[in-house]
């Protein structure tokens, strides 16, 4: 994850070495802050759903058919010409269904989620291209014709930052019925119990409900006037929990779950196609044999540990410039008229 940060971090420096300057470098004083609000898709890359073949990183294990809302709102504040501190807030929902995938195992898994979220979050935005807003003095020929530079200018950035996630994991049942799951205890988490074969077995901690994210990004801007314009940006954020999906290590006991947890969590822990077998197939029984390969058990297997979770998220917006420059009061003048007798 850090390696990603270290490349976006050098190409920014790269490529402002080499971008131009500001047409006015003093503009931006006057515009210091700028509000904006937009309307975009996410999309989930976790443990759940992917490509039709075993997990794999970063954006390569995307399911475009569970893209789904979001709604983000943030406040920017130039810090510099072409640095600004940005807060945001996200609103959105993230999903991921086993079904959708023909990798064999993942597809007999048969665990599905879905969750809305929130999230807050303090980003650097750093301009490699700052955009041209129009005219600024607003001058016209003697014909009517602006002079000066006009709104044609695309700007390029970059972000990256520190957030907080809140979410909270729902599963359908066969029935339709969503549940939520952190109740559920599904890797039997704060469970023990002594098994014949493995000694003693202690199910993990159960997780939080909050995680800390670090988005990265880069954006388009689009000015339209002088104040106005518009922003098309993509941001992935790293996260640091692996239970989004409610999906992470191995499968615990499914008995031991039912008698703590009772039988709605022994479900979602393990609602596989193909389940629990308690011997072996028989000789010359190949269709048992590829069940027996595919069954589930405890121990094995659930989800990918070692790999947390993560999420996409591509928006429209609008933005809005505000004028900060103090406003100086003119001085009345007095005209004087010198007497003449």
């Amino acid at each position: 994850m850090s390696k990603y940060i270290v490349v976006f971090i050098s190409l920014f420096f790269i490529a402002d070495a080499y971008s131009q300057g500001f047409y006015n470098r003093g503009v931006w004083k006057k515009y210091r802050v700028e509000w904006s609000g937009g309307l975009g898709a996410s999309n989930f890359l976790g443990d759940l759903g992917g490509r039709d073949r075993v997990g794999s990183d970063f954006i390569y294990d995307m399911e475009p058919t569970k893209t789904n809302f979001a709604v983000m709102f943030n406040h920017l504040y130039y810090i510099g010409r072409k640095a600004a501190i940005r807060s945001n807030i996200t609103y959105g929902k993230l999903s991921a269904d086993d079904k959708l995938t023909k990798e064999p195992s993942r597809n007999n898994r048969n665990l599905n989620f879905q969750s809305h979220i929130w999230e807050a979050s303090v980003l650097l935005e750093l301009q490699v291209k700052k955009e041209r807003r129009g005219n600024i003095y607003n001058l016209r020929s003697s014909t009517g014709r602006r002079l000066g530079l006009r709104s044609s200018g695309i700007g390029l950035y970059g972000l990256a930052g520190i957030g907080v996630l809140a979410f909270n994991p729902k599963s359908r049942d066969e029935n339709g019925k969503m549940t939520a799951l952190h109740p559920l205890h599904t890797e039997g988490q704060g469970l023990i119990y002594n098994h014949p074969f493995w000694g003693v077995v202690e199910g993990p901690k159960q997780y939080k409900r909050v995680a800390v994210v670090l988005p990265i990004g880069a954006g388009v801007k689009i000015p339209m006037n002088r104040d106005w314009g518009l922003k098309l940006e993509a941001m992935y954020r790293f996260t640091f929990t692996d239970y989004i999906d409610d999906v992470s290590g191995i499968y615990f006991e499914n008995r031991v779950i039912a008698e703590n947890y009772g039988t709605t969590a022994a479900y979602f822990a393990d609602p596989a196609i193909i389940g629990h077998e308690t011997h072996g197939p028989e000789d010359g029984d190949v269709q048992g044999t590829e069940s027996f390969l595919a069954q589930t058990f405890a121990g094995q297997i659930r989800g990918d540990a070692t790999d947390k979770d993560g999420y996409l998220i591509a928006t429209l917006s609008v933005y809005k410039k505000i004028y900060t420059a103090k406003r100086r009061r003119r001085r009345k003048t007095i005209r004087r008229v010198k007497a003449s007798f």
